[in-house]
């Protein structure tokens, strides 16, 4: 309880357990649980504690969340409040607890991030053997404090992006989908349902449902908003979007096209430049350099 409050958690562990129960006895069998590792005072009874209720309680998957192994300069400047030694131990823990499916997440293109700081995460990558890894560009999304920040020279990320997908590959990761790689047989189930448009159901503040091909909504995003009117037996759903053929045609394109199965060749749009996308079989799949257009990409199909 006292990790959670640092965190800013509203919850409980208690009731943790207790959501997880009502899955179970609502009839799920494919339950995740989530652990965030590298909390500054975090002790190493309290990490036992938590991977005792794993084991009682048995998921079928267990998230991780090895806060990123950025160097700690980099790691200020995002706000993270762990250091790259956090970082290492909670994964060192992790597999001394038997895990053998674990992710490490990057993120590239912090403003400042040196080209060296770059080449430290990935030889961290190779000692450490993570069984998957999602490296993402740095987002400045409006109403967040990186809104007014300029971003990372985008032939420095371009760089760094490249660098990622050559390392990766060489160390035995298949780059499966733009920001994801993993090893053989460790691709992420839930994200390849995604990305193959196949159904699924979001549970929490702000999580998004498709049930129902063409019928998307989301829950409210705050979480005392969506707690409340669970408690009070109301609908948490806050939007619902409804899809036409021709967006849901578009939808299913664009997420194929983000993976390496990539999209039918006469569903890719016509003149291209070269070296965008290549051809194997009777689809096209999006090269690195066509990764790095892919939103200009997506917005022709």
């Amino acid at each position: 309880a006292r990790l959670l409050k640092y965190l800013g958690r509203i919850h409980t562990p208690e009731k943790s357990v207790q959501g997880f129960l009502h899955l179970r006895d609502a009839g799920f069998d494919n339950i995740n649980i989530d652990l965030i590792l590298g909390v500054p005072g975090e002790k190493p009874e309290e990490l036992e504690t938590d991977l005792d209720w794993i084991e009682k309680l048995r998921p079928e998957h267990v998230s991780a969340y090895l806060l990123q192994h950025e160097p700690a300069r980099l790691l200020k400047y995002l706000g993270r409040i762990h250091t790259p030694e956090k970082s290492v131990q909670g994964f060192l823990h992790l597999r001394d607890a038997g895990f053998d499916n674990i992710n490490i997440d990057l993120i590239l293109g912090v403003p400042g991030e040196k080209p060296e700081e770059l080449e430290t995460d990935l030889d961290w990558i190779e000692k450490l053997r993570p069984e998957h890894v999602s490296a993402y560009l740095l987002q400045h999304e409006p109403g967040t404090w990186f809104a007014g920040v300029k971003p990372c020279d985008e032939d420095k990320v371009a760089t760094f992006f490249a660098r990622v997908v050559d390392r990766l590959s060489i160390i035995g990761f298949q780059h499966y989908e733009i920001s994801n790689y993993a090893r053989p047989g460790f691709r992420c189930r839930h994200n390849m349902a995604y990305w193959a448009y196949k159904p699924y159901l979001g549970l929490g503040a702000a999580s998004v449902s498709c049930i129902v091909e063409g019928k998307r909504w989301e829950n409210v995003k705050d979480p005392y908003k969506y707690m409340t009117r669970i408690e009070r037996g109301l609908d948490p759903v806050e939007t619902v979007d409804s899809l036409d053929t021709k967006e849901i045609a578009f939808e299913k394109k664009f997420l194929s096209l983000r993976t390496d199965h990539g999209i039918d060749v006469k569903d890719m749009p016509e003149h291209l430049p070269l070296g965008l996308f290549e051809i194997k079989g009777n689809r096209a799949v999006l090269t690195k350099k066509g990764m790095l257009v892919s939103d200009e990409i997506f917005s022709l199909l």
